[in-house]
């Protein structure tokens, strides 16, 4: 089950032009839906979609601390911050892979402490051989004639070719990667942008030098930069 949790606070930290604030909490591993005793990704864009259409809300402080999980999660919350009709600063003791992909659309994103950690912007798919194998001898999926790129990936894995699979992994890297590059400014020589974009996971600090996040901040001081914002939107 994802441990994904959601806490609002109503105006308690600040009050914007008599509007509150709304602070939003996400963490754990990121899964679209949740269960018995955890939210879901799902949850905390209704939240979002929520705080949107409420009069009485001026701005949004999402607060993440994730290492990432499902694709589909990442790319959803990353839809739904870009849906955004005011603004929304991110800060992050954590925001990796899904978690960094969802808030890239954010007005600022912003490091709580030095040591926070971003980035891990990769794909990848864990495959269980052994279930694969027992699958694979217990089990005989019949495909119509016509269907013959049906599930082509997995049905290759069957085989011992992982190639489908790893060509729709990178599929899905490079275009992390992309949006990366198009949200953020990503700094440095080329080889460094590439090094960004590999798959490490960079503390406050070298995440700003690289252009990944904004800055580090406080709570506190980060709600003073989303009154910023709201201020002088447009």
């Amino acid at each position: 089950h994802s441990v994904t949790r959601i806490d609002s606070l109503y105006g308690d930290k600040a009050i914007v032009q008599g509007k509150s604030i709304l602070k939003l909490s996400m963490s754990g591993v990121m899964l679209m839906e949740g269960g018995m005793c955890s939210y879901g990704v799902s949850d905390t864009i209704n939240e979002l979609y929520a705080a949107y259409r409420n009069p009485n809300i001026a701005g949004i402080i999402l607060e993440v601390n994730s290492g990432g999980g499902e694709s589909v999660a990442g790319d959803a919350l990353m839809s739904a911050v870009k849906d955004r009709n005011k603004p929304l600063v991110s800060v992050a003791h954590l925001a990796g892979s899904a978690a960094y992909k969802g808030i890239l659309h954010s007005d600022e994103i912003l490091g709580i402490t030095e040591s926070s950690r971003f980035g891990s912007i990769g794909t990848f798919i864990s495959l269980p051989l052994n279930e694969l194998k027992e699958y694979a001898e217990t089990v005989l999926d019949i495909y119509a004639d016509v269907s013959v790129n049906k599930n082509i990936e997995i049905r290759e894995a069957f085989k011992g070719n992982f190639q489908p699979m790893k060509n729709l992994v990178n599929k899905s890297a490079i275009s992390f990667q992309e949006s990366v590059k198009e949200l953020r400014n990503l700094k440095g020589s080329e080889a460094k942008i590439t090094e960004t974009l590999s798959g490490g996971v960079f503390s406050s600090n070298d995440a700003k030098s690289r252009g990944l996040i904004d800055g580090v901040a406080s709570f506190g001081e980060a709600v003073k930069k989303l009154e910023f914002h709201i201020k002088n939107q447009k």
